[in-house]
């Protein structure tokens, strides 16, 4: 299982990783952090998936981290994890994807 932990402080790094029991994963983080970790999205994939996902954010990975699974939490990241769950092909399969910042003050409501 793909998860997005992050920590819980205002834009607080975002972990991606992999695990088979994602809550014990967390706990086992938790213990060497000062801060608690929210899991703030979740899919299946594996070691794969995640390596492609790495890549894809490798210019927003936090360079000073042990590990490369770090990730400061842009709005780009943040808008594809809100879209990977509905479309995630979509991510790994369209070379000529770009993110485009939504205007969060011009939304449309209703039918």
């Amino acid at each position: 299982m793909i998860y997005f932990a992050q920590v819980d402080i205002p834009n607080g790094p975002i972990k991606i990783g992999i695990a088979k029991d994602i809550n014990k994963r967390k706990k086992q983080f938790e213990k060497h952090m000062p801060w608690k970790l929210n899991i703030i999205a979740q899919y299946p994939g594996g070691r794969e998936v995640e390596k492609m996902i790495h890549r894809r954010f490798w210019k927003f990975q936090m360079r000073n981290s042990n590990g490369r699974e770090w990730f400061n939490a842009t709005e780009e990241l943040l808008f594809w994890m809100d879209n990977i769950i509905i479309t995630p092909s979509k991510i790994f399969f369209d070379p000529n994807e770009r993110f485009i910042p939504q205007d969060k003050s011009n939304k449309k409501g209703g039918i």
